[in-house]
């Protein structure tokens, strides 16, 4: 002062420093960016943090309950309102300190509408280039919808599926091509929607057999095969017949298509479409897939066998061959074999001599036993003519000479008749040969034809009734060198 007294104040302010620890827990700066799709909130957390820092944790809580863990995070939320989602983030320094921090968001939610199948949207686009339209499929609807599904109609017949397609079309003309969309909501319902369009073709005037396109699905339920055939039916086509073929063999024809399966085994199953065009042009298209049967059971029908032979002056060396399949094999009961020759009990076992009595020709069969290991027999007689030429002896029992047997009429022996599940047929053949014997409706309706390859003589033979007959009147054809007998039987399944 001027008086020379001294004056004295003192100013105080307090100053945080916060940057001057190498490394503490004010450091540590956290937030989050969302953005909503209808229910579901995307989360995505952002951390600012030093080097010595390290972060072990990210958990997010909505309206104070634990909901899930990580940098980025979606929550569905169950319904619309104001939802307070908080995210907290746990860090650790190098001395073992711990530090958290939390921030927190009010999140409206508006949006949030029952997921359900009118919010499907579809359309589709095409390009025509003369015969070939292109399809561009469009399906679109909130993220809870999955498993797009596109299949294609034309004038009401499937011709393809896919997003994306090329149809091409038979001749000219005005088409009403369809897009049907499915999908699948989260609860599994499945979300069916479908637009059609008129579309007209003016340059395509070509109708050939190259345009067909056949195929065919199948099952397999009770030993019973099921067969449901389908092709492009363009405006070109006007009529068709579809046959059907296993292992090379016809066994039948019509869509949908039915035959009993004798067993286990793989089969290569062939259908063929004739159509007839409307220029006159007769087209055939085959499909053919390897079909794997299995969990069939093993019916007796599938044992079988060939006689093998030797013929020395007067001594025929016999020696039968069976053929048994691998579901009859049983190591605990042997196979046995009884011979027969003109109706005369002539020895057993797998080999055996006859010695003949003076040449002629000699009716010989074998009957073959086989047990399963469920303890069910199987038989099957298989015969054989065989002519002795070189044999000087003098015949010492004439009447045993072999006299031709009764004709296929006169054998056929049917039952039981009424029958239920399986049906004996009993006949006498007199050359080896093909057997086709074929199961029908008096209407004409064929549900069976088999073919078997039969030695000479009596026959013994079990067929399965499909489980699709009803109680009804069938005809039973047999056919053997051309000549066919039918007889009725009457099926009864109650």
């Amino acid at each position: 002062m001027p008086d020379g007294s001294l004056c004295t104040k003192e100013f105080c302010k307090i100053v945080k420093v916060k940057d001057c620890d190498p490394c503490n827990c004010d450091q540590l700066e956290i937030g989050f960016d969302h953005f909503l799709d209808n229910c579901v909130g995307n989360f995505t957390g952002l951390v600012g943090l030093p080097a010595c820092m390290q972060i072990t944790g990210w958990n997010w809580s909505v309206n104070g309950v634990y909901v899930g863990s990580g940098p980025v995070f979606n929550y569905t939320f169950p319904a619309n309102g104001v939802y307070n989602v908080c995210l907290t983030v746990t860090t650790v320094m190098p001395n073992g300190q711990k530090c958290l921090k939390e921030v927190c968001k009010l999140v409206d939610v508006k949006d949030c509408d029952q997921c359900n199948c009118q919010q499907l949207q579809t359309n589709f686009e095409y390009l025509i280039n003369q015969c070939n339209v292109e399809l561009l499929g469009e399906a679109y609807g909130p993220s809870c919808m999955s498993n797009y599904q596109y299949e294609w109609y034309v004038n009401g017949s499937p011709v393809g599926s896919g997003q994306n397609f090329v149809w091409t079309a038979p001749a000219n003309g005005t088409y009403t091509i369809c897009l049907y969309v499915t999908v699948t909501l989260p609860d599994g319902t499945l979300c069916h929607k479908e637009i059609c369009k008129d579309i007209v073709i003016t340059d395509c005037d070509q109708c050939n057999c190259s345009d067909i396109v056949a195929g065919f699905n199948w099952q397999i339920a009770q030993c019973t095969a099921y067969f449901n055939a389908f092709f492009n039916q363009t405006p070109c086509i006007q009529s068709y017949s579809i046959d059907w073929y296993v292992d090379g063999l016809y066994v039948g024809s019509g869509t949908p298509f039915s035959m009993p399966v004798a067993g286990n085994g793989t089969h290569t199953v062939c259908m063929v479409l004739t159509t007839v065009l409307t220029n006159g042009q007769v087209c055939q298209t085959e499909s053919c897939k390897t079909i794997d049967v299995v969990g069939c059971g093993c019916p007796c029908s599938l044992l079988n066998g060939i006689i093998n032979f030797q013929v020395d002056k007067c001594n025929i060396h016999l020696v039968a061959q069976p053929q048994i399949p691998q579901c009859m094999m049983n190591s605990s009961v042997p196979t046995s074999y009884s011979w027969t020759v003109n109706g005369s009990y002539a020895g057993s076992g797998p080999v055996i001599n006859y010695t003949a009595g003076g040449n002629g020709t000699y009716h010989v069969c074998v009957l073959i036993v086989v047990t399963k290991p469920n303890g069910q027999k199987c038989e099957k007689m298989i015969c054989k003519d065989i002519v002795v030429s070189n044999c000087n002896a003098t015949p010492t029992n004439p009447q045993t000479i072999y006299q031709p047997g009764p004709t296929m009429e006169e054998s056929l022996k049917l039952y039981p008749n009424p029958a239920s599940t399986e049906l004996n047929i009993d006949f006498t053949t007199k050359d080896a040969g093909t057997v086709n014997i074929t199961f029908k409706t008096t209407d004409g309706k064929v549900f069976l034809n088999q073919s078997i390859d039969a030695q000479a003589g009596q026959q013994r033979l079990k067929m399965p009734i499909p489980p699709m007959v009803s109680d009804e009147m069938i005809l039973v054809e047999i056919t053997v060198d051309g000549e066919t007998t039918v007889r009725k039987v009457s099926v009864v399944k109650h």
